[in-house]
């Protein structure tokens, strides 16, 4: 029997099968399989969109061959409007596009190759080789440059406006390659999953336009069964086969044979236009979308409205406000330390369908993610975290599962985050409770709800001395007029006077003068008032005086008898008298709240004691994390432990497939897809970057609880609608004075392409080019679903002082720990500008160079590792991408220094390189001097957000270098503010070392006169004359204190509370709680006073003191 009748047997048997399967059956190839198939058995044999072949009279199987089939267009939904308004966007970028020129004078952008890597491992090794020379060809611009696999290839001719002619190379499918292991000397890892090529599909399509090619690519690819069930993807040879059988009209020119390539003539001396039979690798510039996005929005735009319901994404394109699906928690697990508004902002995560939470630096964005991934998995809930950028990614995994033995957040994209989740489904499954575990548990818990009740006691407690501060205030505010109009010692005598008989007093005048108006009495009073007057006059006398005699000053009675002719005088002075009575009232109020005030602990012992319960909460939380990890085999029901065990065989296929050809590849995808669904709930917390969801999180509705995204200001809208699609609530975190989404659609074509697809009134909040996922959320959040991190860790308060004054309207508290900041040696200011006055030049491929600022930099460079051994992280950062490049030449060009940062993470770049770093050292080179053109101005004087990240990604350190006199006279208004700010600050240089001299019994000369009050001047006063020597604004860290004693080693900071901020609201608090608590880690025992006891009891506030002094 000859193969081909082999073949119409095993088919008319067992119908159904694909190429991968037939060979086996015969004892042939699928090589040879294919041949046949497509050859010789055309006319009998059919293929359905799954790859599946049958014989052309299976009637009862077949249900018609595929038929070419048009882009479904979008339904007229909202979504589907949307969705077709982004898939216009994105076609009009032209993103994903790729095309080299096939010939060149300064050598090829590609390398053709012998044979194919995907059919076999022959050619790996020769690969790396290939990749690393195209690499090295592309240097200049390596960081923005992505190596493509491709097969087949076509040239294009064109012929340019300019007069240029000739052919470009665009390979018809695309495989990406991972080539970050080239530099360990490691084979390269390719993605199998392929992708056509938008250049070649928009150029040989029938239909018109460019979203017409972008609709014929997406059409294209689901013909080809790239779009259907996930991980039904079929093998690369079917592809191939399949797309020359339903695009005959293509100008295919050689014969399509994946495993014999042609080689003759070569590409760049070929002649012809049209699709060859070559594979090449090739360079060319990173396209910002990967494959997936336009597919995943086209299948988004043909579900039905009901799909959405219950997701985010439903919720974010209704009118009505979602309801919230869980409950607020009790109490959170602190695995990492939190504030308060990191508290909150966990909490409401856990609760609320959005969350929008604004990050500046280093205000803690990565500790709120995993405070909120380790409470929505102690609630049951599941988590995709995601982001564009993949350092945040990596940040939070490693700062999530280095909590623990056993990772929470893992991690799907590339192959060796199936290792890593291979390795701990092994664990998990293997893992071993015992009974002393689960008690453990349960006695740590209970241990942690105590800790948390004695955290909120002292938060009452707080709560209740700002009250006290608060109404004190209030009230001595309202009687400070009565100090001199009763005069110092009688305001003060009524502290201590008895008010027994007073009140009494008070009232029996207040009766006997109403009593003596005959207006307030009955009418039947009024007939008899002339026999009545005469008693009545009497008694308000003698009731006035018995109040008189409680009264000081007195107010003097009037000299005429209390007789009803003189009823005038008399009222006025009763009224006088009662409201002299009402005074002395008030101030006795105001001195009985400042004596209730001083009963009540002070702020001081408070954060005092809250900080050691909060260091012995974050252990017992980290303590009680760890056993739940532990007991998280415990907790599999039967289901999910065979669902995980399924999952964990299957993932190890996985692994294997990717190293060889194998034909069940596409079967063993299919696997994983149906059972991840399955095994997240077991499995709580996924993290993706959000570009590579497609073909690695299913599609699917709702399946996630929570969908938290970080560097939002980053995102676009529309990469985000598939992720918001696949969860039921959201977390949005990101900071729009950072680096934000940037698009080339210009105003005119988004208005144009608003107008075309959406029918709404607020369209323009969709809009792709002007809005940032971030900048959505905020317009779709009420004002209880946003909050704000404040509490700035990162750097010297002399860097971050600057962005918080220009970029965060004062909003940043700095509470930077000095003794973790690596400073360079000797001291010097944290900021600081060296002028020098360059020449700006415009190098041919644009940009801008400063060459007197590059030299300038490597000598201080030098001068800081090579001479002064310093030995902490450094940075260089720049605006433009010329100077970039000529700085980092500079550097390696210098041996020995190159040789000496080996150690220092040095990362020399343009400002979005450093987007979520930071270095201990940062250098920063304007280029802005004489000679530098109006673009370049221009484009500095429209990013400011740029120059704000470049700052604040220093930590100890900021050091520019550039010309200061060209940046304070320019017209960029953050340059400018800058300049002087580093002016300010060298003028404003101190001895760092303040001596603990005696300075008088005067308050002395200080820095920052204007931060001084009186109250500050009367206690150093005071303090002195008892013979105690405070120094006045003695500098700690970023905090310089009002009064600073010293007593052999003990150190005590005096504090008056400042008279202007009426009330101590909770901003204040929190200010206050953070210097208190920071002082006292510093070995600092902090003594703080109201304005009211300093001004009047200051004799008891000095004796405060003088017991510290003195030990007590």
């Amino acid at each position: 029997m000859t193969d081909h009748e082999k073949l119409v047997d095993i088919l008319r048997r067992k119908p159904g099968l694909r190429a991968g399967q037939i060979a086996p059956e015969i004892g042939c190839t699928r090589q040879h399989v294919n041949s046949l198939l497509y050859g010789s058995l055309a006319s009998k044999v059919w293929q359905d969109s799954n790859y599946r072949w049958w014989l052309a009279d299976d009637a009862q199987a077949r249900k018609g061959p595929p038929e070419r089939t048009s882009a479904t267009l979008p339904q007229d939904s909202r979504h589907g409007r949307l969705c077709r308004y982004y898939l216009d966007c994105l076609s009009r970028e032209e993103l994903g596009e790729v095309s080299v020129f096939a010939s060149g004078k300064h050598g090829l952008d590609y390398i053709e190759l012998d044979t194919l890597p995907l059919l076999g491992d022959q050619v790996v090794t020769g690969l790396a080789r290939h990749m690393h020379d195209l690499k090295q060809r592309s240097r200049p611009r390596a960081s923005s440059v992505a190596l493509y696999l491709g097969y087949p290839v076509r040239l294009r001719w064109q012929h340019a406006q300019s007069g240029w002619m000739g052919f470009f190379v665009e390979p018809v499918f695309l495989f990406i390659f991972d080539d970050s292991k080239l530099d360990t000397g490691d084979a390269p890892d390719i993605d199998p999953i392929p992708s056509l090529n938008p250049a070649v599909v928009k150029r040989l399509s029938t239909t018109d336009g460019a979203l017409g090619g972008l609709y014929e690519t997406i059409a294209l690819a689901e013909e080809l069964g790239f779009s259907g069930e996930h991980g039904q993807l079929p093998d690369f040879e079917d592809v191939v086969m399949r797309l020359i059988s339903i695009r005959p009209q293509w100008d295919w020119l050689e014969q399509i044979d994946p495993y014999n390539l042609s080689r003759e003539p070569a590409l760049c001396d070929a002649s012809k236009r049209g699709i060859y039979n070559r594979a090449v690798l090739l360079a060319t510039e990173r396209p910002r979308y990967t494959r997936g996005l336009e597919t995943e929005l086209a299948e988004l735009s043909r579900l039905p409205v009901s799909k959405l319901k219950g997701t985010a994404l439903g919720d974010w394109l209704s009118d009505v406000p979602p309801h919230k699906s869980h409950p607020e928690p009790d109490s959170l697990l602190e695995v990492v330390a939190l504030n308060p508004e990191q508290r909150q902002a966990v909490q409401q995560g856990l609760s609320n369908p959005l969350t929008v939470i604004t990050g500046p630096p280093g205000t803690g964005k990565s500790q709120v993610v995993t405070a909120l991934l380790a409470n929505a998995a102690m609630h049951n809930q599941t988590v995709l975290m995601a982001s564009k950028n993949n350092k945040a990614v990596d940040v939070v995994v490693e700062r999530t599962n280095g909590l623990g033995s056993r990772p929470l957040l893992l991690r799907v994209g590339k192959d060796e985050h199936h290792d890593a989740l291979s390795m701990y489904l092994s664990e998990l499954l293997a893992g071993q409770v015992s009974a002393d575990d689960r008690s453990e548990f349960e006695r740590r818990l209970a241990g942690l709800r105590s800790l948390g009740e004695q955290q909120a006691a002292l938060d009452t407690e707080l709560d209740q001395v700002t009250q006290a501060r608060n109404l004190t205030e209030r009230l001595a505010e309202e009687v400070h007029y009565l100090r001199a109009e009763l005069g110092h010692e009688v305001f003060a005598a009524i502290r201590h006077r008895d008010m027994s008989a007073f009140q009494t007093q008070h009232e029996a005048l207040e009766q006997a003068l109403r009593r003596a108006s005959p207006k307030q009495a009955g009418r039947l009073t009024e007939l008899f008032w002339f026999c009545l007057a005469r008693r009545r006059m009497a008694v308000l006398a003698q009731a006035a005086q018995r109040l008189e005699e409680c009264v000081q000053p007195h107010v003097g009675s009037p000299d005429q008898p209390p007789e009803w002719p003189h009823r005038a005088q008399w009222f006025d002075y009763c009224n006088k008298l009662l409201q002299r009575a009402d005074q002395i009232q008030a101030v006795r109020a105001y001195f009985d709240a400042m004596r209730q005030l001083q009963s009540l602990r002070t702020p001081e012992k408070i954060a005092a004691e809250r900080g050691d319960i909060s260091d012995d909460l974050l252990k017992e939380s980290q303590a009680l994390w760890r056993l739940w990890l532990k007991l998280q085999p415990d907790r599999l029901s039967p289901k999910q432990r065979k669902a995980i065990a399924d999952f964990h065989s299957t993932l190890k296929l996985v692994i294997e497939a990717r190293s060889s050809d194998s034909p069940t590849r596409s079967r063993i995808w299919a696997q994983y897809y149906r059972l991840l669904p399955e095994v997240s709930s077991a499995l709580p917390c996924w993290a993706v970057t959000s570009l590579s969801a497609r073909n690695r999180v299913p599609f699917t509705p709702a399946l996630f609880d929570l969908l938290v995204i970080d560097e939002a200001s980053q995102c676009d809208i529309a990469s985000a609608l598939p992720l918001l699609f696949r969860a039921k609530r959201a977390v949005i975190i990101g900071d729009p004075m950072q680096l934000r989404h940037i698009s080339a659609l210009t105003a005119v074509q988004d208005q144009q392409l608003r107008e075309m697809h959406l029918n709404w009134p607020d369209s323009e909040s969709w809009s792709y080019p002007v809005n940032s996922l971030f900048d959505r959320a905020q317009g779709l959040a009420s004002s209880g679903d946003m909050l704000a991190l404040r509490d700035h860790h990162r750097s010297h308060a002399d860097i971050i002082e600057f962005s918080n004054d220009n970029f965060y309207t004062q909003s940043l508290r700095i509470a930077t720990r000095y003794e973790r900041l690596n400073r360079p040696a000797p001291p010097q200011t944290a900021v600081r500008w060296i002028h020098v006055s360059g020449q700006v030049r415009q190098p041919p491929q644009g940009s801008a160079v400063n060459e007197v600022e590059v030299q300038t930099v490597v000598e201080e460079l030098r001068s800081l590792v090579v001479e002064r051994d310093y030995r902490g992280t450094i940075g260089i950062v720049t605006p433009f991408r010329a100077q970039a490049d000529r700085l980092r030449a500079a550097v390696f060009d210098d041996e020995q220094l190159s040789e000496q940062l080996l150690n220092a993470e040095l990362l020399v770049d343009t400002v979005h390189a450093f987007q979520g770093d930071e270095r201990d050292v940062i250098f920063f080179s304007p280029v802005v001097s004489s000679g530098v053109t109006d673009g370049a101005l221009r484009f500095l004087s429209g990013n400011g957000n740029l120059f704000n990240v470049a700052i604040t990604r220093a930590r100890s350190s900021l050091i520019a270098v550039g010309d200061l006199r060209f940046a304070m006279t320019s017209d960029i208004s953050y340059l400018a503010a800058f300049a002087r700010h580093c002016q300010n600050l060298a003028s404003a240089e101190l001895d760092s070392q303040q001596a603990r001299a005696d300075f008088g019994p005067e308050y002395p000369q200080v820095q920052r006169p204007d931060m001084v009050s009186d109250w500050e001047r009367l206690m150093y006063r005071a303090l002195y004359a008892e013979g105690m020597r405070p120094v006045p604004q003695f500098a700690v860290d970023q905090y310089n204190l009002d009064l600073a004693l010293f007593s052999g080693t003990r150190k005590l900071d005096v504090e008056i509370d400042g008279e202007q901020h009426r009330d101590w609201n909770g901003e204040l608090c929190r200010r206050d709680q953070m210097r208190n608590q920071r002082l006292i880690e510093l070995g600092w025992d902090v003594m703080r006073f109201w304005v009211c006891q300093v001004r009047d009891d200051l004799h008891g506030c000095v004796a405060r003191v003088a017991d510290w002094a003195g030990g007590k």
